[in-house]
């Protein structure tokens, strides 16, 4: 059985890179591939410029018009201020289906930059016809900006 550490040897450090794994000396090789990780793209699936129209029910269900990034699974935009709901409605229009698409979602961050605020939202229930049309959308654009003239 081991004897509990006394009070006054306890040692608290309130900085957090002093407790990174990198410090504590564990694996023999490094840890230090942060740069290479940021160097590549993350996402799956593409970010396209998309109108957006967000519903957030706290704010009485009225859609709000922003100029947002759309990907298969989920969207993003900025703001004014926050949405007051975790849980929102997210439409936009791809040319190929006639209706808008709707798709709830899910509030994955908000990030504050100067007055603004980013909103970024991952998407939970969208409908299979749109999520297709969506895939199929997003490959499309692809494919015109790589052939694009720049």
């Amino acid at each position: 059985m081991t004897q509990p550490i006394p009070l006054t040897q306890v040692v608290v450090n309130s900085d957090r890179r002093e407790r990174d794994r990198r410090h504590l000396h564990l694996v023999k090789e490094s840890l230090e591939r942060d740069g290479e990780r940021r160097g590549e793209e993350r996402r799956v699936s593409p970010r396209v410029s998309q109108r957006l129209w967000v519903v957030d029910p706290a704010e009485g269900g009225v859609p709000q018009v922003f100029e947002g990034e759309v990907s298969m699974g989920g969207a993003s935009w900025w703001a004014r201020y926050p949405p007051m709901s975790g849980r929102l409605e997210v439409r936009f229009r791809i040319p190929e289906l006639a209706d808008e698409v709707k798709a709830n979602a899910v509030v994955l961050a908000e990030n504050s930059h100067g007055d603004d605020t980013r909103v970024q939202v991952i998407f939970t229930d969208v409908a299979l016809a749109q999520e297709l049309a969506l895939a199929r959308y997003l490959e499309q654009r692809v494919k015109v900006a790589a052939t694009a003239p720049y």
